[in-house]
């Protein structure tokens, strides 16, 4: 049986990390339990597993679940494998690496002159810094550009997107920038939609993408049966969408 909750008000606890073996694979999987209604299971990009539970199904239930998805499982895990694998370098700010705006390339030149001074003309971008500056000159300089830039483009494609559902009768609060690592929106209970500034190296249709899911949530906080409803109204090729994103190369 699961373990005991001794917090009668939480709604999702962990049950601890258990291993199952099915036939060669091994998998080392999270047990959560929350107040969904459904089992279920997910594989970041690390690859880790967590399956998702409603409080009460046992853990031998989950197990069975588990193994009946195991081949899904192990193929989610690869799939994450080359991704990493597909992933840019991190930058390290140098002259010559590669830097993305809007799904495409730009060879980043650090060049002497007046600090802070950026410029993008024929696939490059171009940073001015003091001779003596350090590379970490060179990323504050670069993100200041990019919210910059995000300030910008991200408030124009909201209201882009805000007025195909302004007859769901909802409004956001005003928009939040963020360098998330983990994410690329969030919707909170009050409206409140934040991007992440790591979107600035996606596509427009990918942004809109994101702005869109967000804009869902301002009618279905989860991800239930609603939420995929008004989505597919509003954005007919999501899952296309998602798929790009979970592809697009960043590497900040």
């Amino acid at each position: 049986m699961p373990a005991k909750n001794t917090n009668r008000k939480q709604t999702r606890y962990s049950a601890g990390i258990r291993t199952l073996k099915v036939n060669k694979h091994t998998l080392l999987f999270e047990v959560i339990y929350s107040s969904r209604r459904t089992l279920g299971i997910s594989v970041n990009r690390a690859g880790e597993i967590v399956a998702r539970a409603p409080q009460g199904v046992s853990l031998q239930q989950i197990d069975r679940f588990m193994t009946d998805h195991a081949n899904w499982i192990v193929k989610q895990q690869r799939r994450a494998a080359d991704r990493r694998q597909e992933q840019p370098v991190k930058l390290t700010y140098k002259d010559g690496e590669t830097l993305y705006l809007l799904g495409k390339p730009l060879q980043l030149q650090v060049i002497t002159g007046k600090s802070g001074s950026i410029q993008v003309s024929d696939g490059a971008i171009s940073v001015a810094v003091k001779a003596d500056a350090n590379a970490g000159a060179v990323e504050r300089a670069v993100m200041r550009w990019y919210r910059v830039q995000a300030e910008a483009l991200f408030n124009e494609r909201l209201a882009v997107q805000f007025a195909r559902v302004r007859h769901w009768k909802v409004t956001p609060l005003p928009l939040a920038i963020r360098r998330m690592k983990t994410r690329w929106g969030s919707c909170n209970s009050k409206g409140k939609i934040t991007l992440s500034l790591r979107l600035m190296q996606a596509p427009v249709e990918l942004i809109d993408y994101v702005i869109l899911h967000e804009l869902c949530h301002l009618r279905e906080m989860n991800h239930g049966r609603g939420f995929y409803k008004l989505l597919a109204e509003i954005c007919p090729d999501w899952r296309v969408r998602k798929s790009a994103l979970k592809l697009t190369p960043t590497n900040w």
